[in-house]
């Protein structure tokens, strides 16, 4: 969260603030990929026979779900808009910007790409590889790739760390969207953590 860093010095607005807060992380997701993968061409601590997949995969294995919530929160907020009386369109988070106007749909392309690439996608690539490899899960190869999606659970719910990340996008969903309503709040958050 970039609002822990006292940033308004150094960003201008609430959409160049936005901005960051998605680039960031995935960023920073992206250079210890980068960085892993050169230690591997450059044959640095043995990593020149692990694939450039598996190196990666290991990246986002254990870096997703760490960094889910405060993702998945940083890309909604800038779909959290509530109607002021006088007609006008704000975000929730912060009543001084408009919604749906010049600036909102500059950034607001990019937390549509976020929520499709990381919000989506990351349960969606963990399944995938759940799917495509359930009857070889024991596997000591598919196991040293793919173990840290499911070595926490029994074999047939091996789902588990996917649900996880569903249980974990139900509550960001109910804390964003779901403010104005309290007891709707409420009840899902309990059903969620119950």
């Amino acid at each position: 969260d970039v609002n822990l860093f006292a940033s308004e010095c150094a960003l201008d607005d609430f959409h160049t603030k936005y901005a960051v807060s998605l680039a960031l992380p995935l960023g920073i997701m992206l250079l210890v990929c980068v960085v892993l993968v050169g230690m591997r061409a450059c044959r640095l601590f043995k990593l020149g026979r692990v694939s450039p997949r598996a190196l990666v995969d290991a990246v986002v294995f254990a870096v997703a779900p760490l960094v889910y919530i405060p993702m998945a929160r940083s890309t909604f907020v800038i779909f959290d808009c509530s109607r002021l009386p006088n007609g006008k369109w704000v975000l929730d988070v912060d009543p001084g910007v408009a919604c749906f106007d010049a600036a909102w749909g500059r950034v607001a392309w990019f937390g549509a790409l976020a929520l499709v690439v990381f919000v989506v996608g990351v349960p969606g690539y963990f399944l995938a590889c759940l799917l495509t490899r359930r009857h070889e899960l024991l596997n000591s190869r598919t196991f040293s790739q793919y173990g840290a999606l499911y070595k926490l659970y029994r074999m047939r719910y091996s789902w588990g760390g996917v649900a996880d990340l569903g249980k974990r996008l139900a509550i960001v969903i109910a804390a964003i969207f779901m403010s104005e309503y309290q007891l709707a709040q409420i009840g899902l958050l309990l059903a969620v953590l119950l």
